[in-house]
């Protein structure tokens, strides 16, 4: 039996609000990415502080004091022109591969899981999550703020950032900054179009293949010099945190939304009891 037209439109509009108030949550997760990588490129990959100074103007939209940072003066390395001052190295020299190991029997039920089914394709909000219950295989263990690059099929470009502490898949690699200056940076290239090209074009088998750390470790990049990666982070681990936050507020939302269909439609609740509490949970 359903309700009446009138409350079936109310309850369309009130499911409205909650799935547009999501939409909007991840909308913004996507812009506060493209913030934060479109100032990653600027400072690491297209070297602008630095080009801006060595043609004598301001570096725009960059504190004075971090400006100061950046030299005004390039040097040729083995991956072209680097500011000077700055070193060739590798993802491996400001990250590790932690691989503690989660056995079916050591996970309580409600640890959050990540498999490559959860993690969306060039998107670092990892919205989605499993748990361990019911897991019948090794794992192994992430933290907040690690991030999870998907190993298989590497071309899909599956690469997050960790929003809590949980276990993934083997077939996912934990990688983990040397130390907390280096999480943008770090974050950034593991996620970027040139570092999935380098493991896609590195990895192993035909009709699965696979990358591994060692080809991730070795991605070659451009090292800045001391308290550039620290003022990046300080720029973007805020964006990070807020990503994080929206993903939860779009998990609430989205549970809500869940519990309250059914209910609704079975006369249960009825709308004009709870539409100003859910006005005020919207919101």
């Amino acid at each position: 039996e359903l309700p009446k037209f009138k409350e079936q439109v109310a309850i369309a509009a009130v499911l409205k609000a909650l799935d547009d108030q999501i939409d909007l949550l991840r909308e913004t997760n996507t812009t506060l990415e493209a913030i934060a990588r479109s100032i990653f490129r600027s400072w690491f990959v297209d070297f602008e502080p630095s080009s801006a100074k060595l043609e004598g103007l301001e570096a725009l939209g960059i504190e004075p004091e971090v400006a100061t940072l950046f030299p005004s003066a390039f040097e040729q390395s083995s991956i072209g022109r680097i500011p000077a001052g700055w070193q060739v190295g590798a993802i491996g020299d400001i990250c590790t591969n932690p691989r503690k190991q989660a056995r079916p029997g050591d996970m309580p039920p409600d640890t959050p899981y990540i498999g490559l089914e959860h993690m969306p394709k060039k998107s670092i909000a990892l919205e989605r999550a499993g748990k361990a219950e019911g897991l019948e295989s090794g794992k192994f263990w992430f933290e907040r703020d690690d991030v999870l690059f998907g190993k298989l099929r590497p071309y899909f470009h599956k690469v997050g950032l960790a929003p809590f502490q949980g276990v993934c898949s083997t077939d996912i690699l934990v990688l983990r900054p040397i130390a907390p200056k280096w999480l943008g940076f770090m974050a950034m290239h593991a996620s970027s179009e040139e570092l999935i090209a380098h493991t896609t074009q590195l990895s192993n088998g035909a009709r699965m293949p696979r990358t591994s750390w060692h080809d991730v470790a070795g991605f070659k990049v451009a090292i800045p010099i001391d308290g550039i990666a620290a003022a990046f982070n300080d720029l973007v681990t805020p964006m990070f945190g807020r990503i994080y936050a929206n993903i939860e507020r779009a998990r609430l939302l989205a549970g809500l939304r869940d519990t309250l269909l059914p209910r609704l439609l079975s006369g249960k609740l009825r709308l004009p009891e709870c539409q100003e509490e859910l006005r005020e949970m919207i919101a």
